[in-house]
């Protein structure tokens, strides 16, 4: 993901990312998935996920 990310910046385009995090349940401090939704330019590309 951090190299697509690289690629893009280096062609000059604007990058963002945004972190969406959930939890199993309201109570606990512990996040049981991240997703990273990439923005190249304004348009969102496929969310990359993480499962715990």
């Amino acid at each position: 993901m951090e190299n697509e990310l690289v690629c893009h910046l280096k062609a000059g385009k604007s990058v963002s990312i945004r972190i969406e995090i959930s939890y199993p349940n309201d109570k606990t401090v512990q996040p049981n998935q991240f997703k990273v939704v990439p923005i190249i330019d304004g348009r969102i590309l496929n969310p990359y996920e993480s499962n715990q």
